[in-house]
């Protein structure tokens, strides 16, 4: 393996190990608020990207409420549906999209 992938290995797992630490707080504030505005999607299923709970699937269909949501795998740039959606997040879930976003980046998933 290059010292580059060696690297890039090494701040994925970083950055999965913040993650699951996050995602136990998470799972408490999903308790309380209901779920986050963020999800993440594995094989058609789709998962809240605060708590790591599944939330949904595209199985069969589409996931009805995608529109008003934002999932991690979106890319930085400017977006009619995302942008007003991040800016209503809060400090965790900002938190966590950069995360998740940054795992993606590096050409790894949760």
């Amino acid at each position: 393996m290059m010292k580059k992938e060696q690297d890039e290995l090494i701040q994925a797992e970083k950055i999965r190990a913040e993650i699951k630490e996050l995602e136990i707080k998470g799972k408490k504030l999903c308790k309380k608020n209901g779920h986050s505005k963020i999800f993440y999607s594995f094989w058609g299923y789709i998962h809240c990207a605060r708590c790591g709970e599944q939330i949904g699937d595209k199985l069969g269909s589409i996931f009805p409420e995608a529109d008003k949501m934002i999932g991690v795998e979106c890319n930085d740039s400017p977006c009619e549906i995302c942008d007003p959606l991040i800016k209503k997040l809060n400090p965790f879930d900002k938190k966590m999209l950069e995360l998740h976003k940054s795992l993606n980046k590096l050409g790894y998933a949760i």
